[in-house]
């Protein structure tokens, strides 16, 4: 399994959660437009997170990831922050939602699938700090969070893991786990990081939680599709002096997964 180091990898919470995407007043800057989005599986479009704009894509080849010599991993971009230039003197405006667009760079977000039950070890490590404002988005779930480690060691994703604890009503209530051992005497990591959880089908989670209700399920505006699919989602992770660090409530809506 590929290991992520996540001070390369990760960006820092102020600069997602503060972001709002904005237009480019510059006319010789060499992009137009940043948002952060979601890559299409045959990577030909991208989803905005905030303008839920559809981008094509003219470039694909800069979403390759590539190793510490600058080889191919076989591994594409599947969530960041795109800055784009629109093809064709293209601009935003509020009537149109779908653009060609030619990738200038990118920061791309770390991204792990969520899991339906918890595989932690006893007494794992503790979080500095949980970020309270995450969002989901496209089938993802952007959980900001600063850590606690072992100074001189380095952090992987692989030892982060977000899981369902249990479900009350509407609610889904996830856990973040370091699953590592507790670290004594930790070097706290100031700055916030980030992972983008990809959430589990709406099939699998009523699977093993058939008890699972959704938002104002009669209410037609609020599922356009003609399904219930939207839920309240709240992260809680272990902290510090035996607190709970814990994220506001926010909304999903769960992919069908067919």
């Amino acid at each position: 399994m590929k290991s992520y180091r996540l001070p390369f990898l990760f960006i820092l919470l102020i600069a997602v959660l503060s972001f709002s995407s904005c237009l480019n007043s510059d006319s010789e800057s060499q992009f137009d437009w940043y948002e952060p989005m979601t890559v299409s599986e045959d990577r030909l479009t991208m989803i905005g997170d905030y303008t839920n704009n559809r981008y094509y894509i003219q470039n694909s080849d800069i979403l390759q990831l590539v190793d510490n010599n600058n080889a191919p991993t076989g591994e594409y971009v599947k969530r960041g922050i795109f800055y784009v230039k629109f093809m064709d003197g293209e601009s935003i405006n509020d009537q149109k939602k779908e653009y060609k667009v030619s990738i200038f760079t990118l920061s791309a977000y770390p991204v792990k699938n969520m899991t339906m039950m918890s595989d932690t070890i006893e007494h794992s490590n503790k979080f500095y700090k949980l970020g309270r404002e995450c969002w989901a988005v496209n089938g993802y779930i952007n959980v900001a969070f600063a850590p606690t480690y072992k100074s001189g060691e380095k952090l992987s994703i692989n030892d982060f893991n977000l899981y369902i604890e249990k479900v009350e009503g509407s609610t889904i209530h996830l856990v973040l786990n370091h699953n590592i051992s507790e670290v004594e005497n930790p070097t706290y990591y100031e700055d916030y990081l980030l992972i983008s959880f990809k959430m589990p089908s709406k099939c699998e989670v009523l699977h093993k939680f058939p008890d699972l209700e959704f938002i104002d399920s009669s209410n037609t505006e609020l599922n356009p599709n003609g399904y219930s699919d939207l839920v309240n989602i709240k992260v809680t992770a272990k902290g510090l002096n035996d607190s709970t660090q814990e994220t506001n409530t926010f909304q999903a809506r769960l992919d069908m997964g067919y």
